[in-house]
């Protein structure tokens, strides 16, 4: 079967997956970003695409090219940029899931709501919501500054300048949580490698 062009395995084959529940966050936070027009980004997905995300059980793994098709019917129907805003509003929702909460609350009691240390959980919620899509790893570069690198991506993301710039988006969301204004801006480092740069800077609260 092929879905934007690419080939889409049977499970078990090292197909790159998304969870269920992230699609289905992305998909809640369009009513963030646009009230009420929630069934028009469900008019601009594929059907199949759309027939399998309202069937899918929360905790089931979808073929990743179901969540790039969101991100593509999002920026269709709001224009260009849009879905990265929906990426970081989504990323605040997901924090409040029953898979990335522990994460965050042992954060907060270990460290604190500190930049590097939310900065530093993304590299263990990657692998919660996303199967066979490489891993992340994190350093800081200075008081201010952090990088994280993800290495082994799928060529779906590779191919998707939208969908890079969208986790740089749900990146952005740990600024958010800090309640720190910043950046995260990102650079693609070596596609046969499946490697892309996420650098960070923020400033100190006042």
């Amino acid at each position: 079967m092929k879905l934007l062009g690419y080939s889409i395995r049977m499970r078990g084959d090292g197909q790159a997956r998304i969870k269920a529940s992230q699609i289905m966050n992305n998909l809640a936070a369009v009513e963030l970003i646009g009230p009420g027009r929630v069934d028009e980004v469900r008019a601009a997905l594929p059907p199949e695409v759309l027939r399998e995300v309202d069937q899918a059980a929360k905790t089931a793994w979808l073929p990743l090219e179901y969540d790039i098709a969101l991100a593509e019917a999002i920026e269709r129907v709001f224009g260009p940029g849009s879905d990265r805003e929906r990426s970081r509003t989504s990323t605040r929702l997901s924090t409040e899931s029953s898979l990335l909460r522990p994460i965050l609350d042992g954060i907060q009691k270990i460290f604190g709501l500190t930049p590097p240390a939310v900065i530093r959980a993304t590299t263990f919620a990657w692998g919660q919501l996303y199967r066979n899509c490489g891993e992340v790893k994190f350093k800081e570069l200075a008081a201010n500054r952090a990088l994280l690198t993800y290495e082994g991506l799928p060529t779906a993301i590779l191919d998707s300048p939208l969908y890079l710039a969208s986790i740089g988006g749900g990146l952005h969301a740990c600024l958010d949580l800090c309640k720190v204004e910043g950046s995260v801006r990102h650079q693609v480092r070596s596609r046969a490698e499946g490697k892309v740069e996420y650098e960070f800077d923020w400033q100190s609260p006042r």
